[in-house]
């Protein structure tokens, strides 16, 4: 039995040199197995014979690339932690390696020492994950076997799905009173409305069928209030002394939590590779601030004019600190969870951050909070620097919300140029702009880690109007009573 604690590696490189360092660094000072190949039609045959903890790609290589590598590797394996070792200004690939299932990505160049080490890390990092996730999955494997067994969250149905007994947990599962509210009423109208008709004709059929248990599957459900979960309902049917069927009894088991929580590492995983690439985007627009002021204070004759720009000089040298101290708060992938913000306090930090100068700021947020990511903060600073940059002559930009049906928008608008009609959809994809083309990209990628979605609904020539709607369950009010 290998040892678990020992990590093997594959690498793929067609520069020998570098095969060399790598395996030397992560071999003999990290501890790691690495095994070298120079190609992805090599590492694919080695891959037939054997597994690694993990792999480490180049992307530019002859024949096939890392991202068809990473492809190829995606259909055999979707678990395995596959980290894109990749040069500089790559952006775009990284961007499609997390697309095609990259676990991590980290960057050639620099000091050897300190790029080894992170490396080491990502690859620690990674396989410590999918190890968890392996475990937790042969967990869920043995509990189901023993939920199954057990007297909870199990019902009994006759032949049409009229269900005659449900247990104190399936009662608590669904919020109900009592069995009462249960007893005589088709077991479907559980399953969400949309899909009801589906599955009664599935069920009805497996019945019929009288096939001794159905194979565990995932469903829709609704509670009395009306709010939904996720739930793997196993069932078995029950025949008579003559082996007709007479009922189905079946085992449910809430497994939102489950999903929610895979959801989380996805998502957690591209947090990390958006961590870069938004910090480095921000420095950028601040250092070519600062390299203006630094112009102008140079230029300038009066003494007083030159203060003023040298007070903007140090302000903007805060912020750049500000970032590199965000950096160094976020290199533990998955540490901060999304949390409650207040959108105000984050809006006017923003605009703060980013001058207003003569524009005229309109805070009308109140006390709503949102559930989000902690990137949030840099959602709201792209979009004020977005009309500065695109609006042309904007005299007000206001931040509001809206309540809509269940849900609720938050709107950033101002009174500039506008967006054409054409450019809606692709001022959110990637490189489309005059300037870098990241921030609205950015934007978009943050916002939908946790659930959230972001359109321009304004007319092009009164104004720019970025509606993000935000989900029932993470929006609330502070001190709401």
């Amino acid at each position: 039995m290998p040892d678990h604690d020992s990590i093997s590696v594959l690498y793929v490189d067609d520069e020998r040199s570098l095969l060399e360092i790598t395996q030397l660094f992560l071999g003999k000072a990290s501890g790691f197995s690495v095994r070298t190949t120079t190609s992805g039609a090599e590492a694919l045959d080695i891959l037939s014979s054997g597994r690694f903890d993990a792999i480490l790609s180049d992307y530019m290589m002859p024949q096939m690339d890392g991202i068809e590598f990473l492809k190829i590797i995606r259909q055999q394996d979707p678990e395995v932690p596959f980290i894109l070792f990749t040069g500089k200004g790559r952006e775009e690939i990284v961007i499609q390696a997390i697309n095609n299932g990259a676990t991590f990505y980290v960057q050639k160049g620099g000091d050897a020492t300190a790029q080894f080490t992170e490396l080491a890390h990502k690859i620690r990092q990674a396989v410590a994950a999918a190890r968890s996730k392996e475990a937790l999955r042969q967990s869920e494997m043995l509990h189901r076997t023993i939920f199954e067994t057990s007297p909870d969250a199990i019902t009994l149905t006759n032949t049409d799905g009229i269900l005659s007994y449900t247990s104190p947990a399936a009662i608590s599962l669904f919020g109900l009173a009592s069995e009462k509210d249960a007893l005589g009423t088709p077991l479907f109208d559980w399953i969400v409305p949309e899909m009801r008709e589906e599955v009664k004709e599935r069920f009805l059929q497996f019945i019929r069928s009288k096939s001794p248990t159905s194979p565990s599957s995932l469903f829709l459900l609704q509670r009395k209030d009306g709010t939904r979960f996720h739930a793997e309902i196993s069932s078995s049917v029950l025949t008579g002394a003559d082996g007709e069927p007479v009922g189905m009894i079946s085992i449910l088991r809430n497994v939102t939590d489950r999903i929610a929580s895979d959801d989380a590492l996805r998502k957690a995983g591209a947090k990390l590779n958006l961590l870069s690439s938004v910090t480095r985007h921000d420095i950028l627009n601040q250092l070519t601030v600062l390299i203006g002021y630094i112009e102008l204070a140079r230029r300038a004759k009066d003494p007083a004019a030159v203060q003023d720009f040298l007070r903007k000089i140090d302000e903007i040298a805060g912020m750049l600190g500000d970032q590199i101290e965000f950096t160094k708060d976020y290199q533990e992938l998955g540490v901060h969870s999304p949390c409650w913000q207040c959108v105000a306090d984050i809006v006017s930090r923003a605009a703060s951050g980013l001058g207003t100068g003569d524009v005229k700021f309109v805070n009308e947020c109140g006390e709503l909070e949102v559930f989000a990511d902690p990137l949030f903060v840099k959602v709201v600073y792209n979009l004020i620097d977005n009309a500065f940059r695109h609006g042309g002559a904007v005299s007000t930009i206001r931040f509001r919300y809206e309540e809509s049906g269940d849900d609720l928008v938050l709107v950033a608008e101002d009174d500039g140029e506008g967006v054409r009609v054409q450019d809606k959809q692709k001022i959110f994809s990637k490189g489309f702009g005059r300037n870098t083309g990241f921030g609205l990209f950015l934007v978009r990628e943050i916002l939908a880690i946790t659930g959230m979605s972001i359109a321009e609904t304004g007319f092009p020539g009164t104004g720019a109007r970025f509606e993000i709607v935000v989900p029932r369950g993470n929006f609330r009010f502070r001190n709401a009573k």
